[in-house]
């Protein structure tokens, strides 16, 4: 029963995490930073420092990055600048947290709530995002659901050595992966559990001397190590330069006020929310639950403490996603028993249709989404500068009209929505749930797999390393002026040079021939400063795109550049 369960859920993660994994050029800028830095390691055999070109990435320990470099090592050793690779640990993370989720589920729940459980978390649209990207955060889940699982057997007097190697492993892991997070989350739901029982002695069960051994195995050696090889710099940076103005501050212009997330749990947790406030409103009438309780203390207290951080980034709060999953499959899984009839946490009717006018409207902004990522013509950087330009473009609305294929799917997606809100009327949760969770799938996957790939102009650096491996036959240098994202360097080489102007110049006549990228804003005090140097510059190619970490268009022209004879 298990390993079909298992099977099933593995099925059903790379429906949704293959498509777009090997077509989706890099991101920036952190997943691009953290390739740089693994490709860096595989390049110089150093797997104790950590650095994006000569500067030290000391944000994180070096786990993500041994994971990455290892990756790109069994799959892509020839070819380093291939992102997939790179973003493979975080594929298998994502699908072991499901797992995890199933097998934590488990423990409450039959084993076909602990699917629906699975099913919920792996289709969240913030899941489904991460586990296509090269960063920390899939493989941060997969080790707190682990050490989550260890925890609550111990809290259930379940424990055994699995339990044991679960809860410190995972801990360990995890301050390998992204230092002091998850076991902050975990002190946060123990802290809880202790004060609503109060009593803390079942934590004696978990035997923390012999764990915090294995933790120190786990994190002491690499940690010495990089202290002594940065002058003690790692932890300064890590934690003072990091993560401390995190806590204090908007780092990055990611300061945003309390309430964030519970706004954005609407759109990144979608087309599951629909069952969040049923779910909810279940778990307080039922909050005197053991399970209940602890899947509570999972959630709240480390859900108040993102929300009072003024950094905040969507991702933030996916640590706590397996355990809102399980929340909503407890909760129709009871319902499943009591036919939905249950008068405790059914639903009044101003609760349905405010739950689903929000919904709904949401969903049909997915749809329009999807409609103009499916347009390649109409949608053009211009446009996501200045929207108004739409109503000057109303003549190609023709070509979204007269698409076959966009005006089915579209089709099929409303018809899946008003099912699956019917569904939810009638209090047919489980159809109502494979109903929405199709729709999401109707929306996501070919959104992954063709309409971002084929937004060439949303890639700059791709495009830019495209043209220089087009016309670089004799492996020149590359100098970049104006444009500088982390993406460039990971496609054109970690001897890519970024400058502004006048250093451009400078390089460009100390190091010539190279080729050039040159910002439009940046191309006339350029071209004065290389003239004066006695350089030719020969235009190979001019590029229109978009900087999304700028939100701007940017227009970029390409240069072989020579001295003169």
């Amino acid at each position: 029963m298990h390993f079909r369960n298992i099977i099933l859920l593995v099925l059903f993660c790379l429906v949704f995490y293959l498509p777009g994994l090997f077509t989706i050029p890099a991101l920036d800028r952190d997943e691009a930073r953290f390739a740089q830095a693994s490709k860096q390691m595989v390049e110089s055999g150093d797997f104790v420092d950590i650095r994006f070109q000569e500067k030290p990435r000391y944000k994180k320990p070096a786990g993500t990055y041994w994971l990455q470099a290892l990756s790109v090592s069994l799959f892509s050793a020839e070819k380093l600048n291939e992102i997939w690779p790179y973003r493979i640990p975080s594929l298998f993370a994502a699908i072991i947290a499901v797992i995890g989720t199933y097998f934590l589920a488990k423990i409450f729940l039959p084993p076909s709530g602990a699917v629906i459980a699975g099913i919920i978390l792996s289709s969240a649209p913030l899941m489904i995002g991460e586990a296509h990207m090269a960063k920390s955060d899939a493989l941060l889940l997969a080790t707190l659901v682990a050490a989550q699982y260890g925890l609550i057997r111990a809290y259930k007097k379940q424990t055994n050595w699995l339990t044991w190697a679960c809860f410190w492993g995972g801990a360990g892991l995890g301050v390998m992966i992204k230092g002091p997070i998850a076991p902050l989350i975990i002190l946060l739901t123990i802290f809880a559990i202790s004060v609503l029982d109060r009593e803390i002695k079942w934590v004696i069960r978990l035997r923390p001397l012999s764990g915090f051994l294995l933790v120190a195995c786990i994190c002491l050696p690499w940690l010495v190590s990089i202290q002594v090889q940065s002058s003690g710099e790692f932890l300064q940076s890590s934690l003072g330069k990091d993560l401390l103005p995190k806590l204090t501050g908007g780092m990055e212009s990611h300061g945003l006020p309390p309430g964030y997330y519970l706004l954005l749990t609407l759109i990144t947790f979608w087309p599951s929310s629909l069952f969040l406030w049923p779910g909810l409103k279940f778990a307080f009438v039922s909050r005197k639950a053991r399970a209940i309780k602890f899947l509570l203390a999972w959630v709240i207290p480390a859900w108040l403490m993102f929300e009072l951080v003024p950094t905040k980034l969507p991702h933030y709060v996916l640590p706590l996603y397996p355990a809102i999953s399980i929340l909503i499959a407890y909760w129709m899984t009871n319902a499943a028993k009591q036919n939905g009839s249950q008068s405790t946490f059914a639903l009044n009717a101003l609760e349905v249709t405010i739950i689903g006018v929000v919904w709904f409207l949401i969903g049909l902004g997915f749809l329009l989404a999807s409609i103009l990522l499916f347009q390649g013509e109409f949608l053009t950087p211009e446009l996501i500068r200045n929207p108004n330009l739409i109503f000057l473009k109303v003549d190609q609305l023709e070509l979204i009209l007269s698409n076959s294929v966009a005006i089915v799917s579209s089709l099929v997606f409303i018809a899946l929505i008003v099912i699956s809100y019917v569904f939810f009327v009638k209090k047919k949760y489980l159809a109502s749930l494979l109903a929405s969770i199709a729709m999401g799938g109707l929306f996501i996957i070919p959104m992954l797999q063709w309409s971002i790939p084929e937004l060439k102009w949303l890639f700059p650096s791709k495009q830019i390393s495209q043209v220089i491996e087009k016309y670089n036959t004799n492996g020149y240098p590359l100098v970049a002026i104006g444009y500088h994202e982390p993406s460039l360097i990971f496609y054109n080489g970690s001897s890519t040079a970024l400058a502004n102007p006048i250093e451009g110049a400078k390089i460009l006549a100390e190091n010539s021939p190279s080729y050039v990228s040159v910002a439009g804003t940046h191309l006339e005090k350029f071209l004065e400063l290389t003239s004066g140097k006695g350089l030719i510059l020969n235009k190979v190619e001019e590029i229109e795109a978009f900087n999304y970490s700028k939100g701007r268009p940017i227009n970029l022209l390409v240069y072989y550049a020579v001295q003169k004879p």
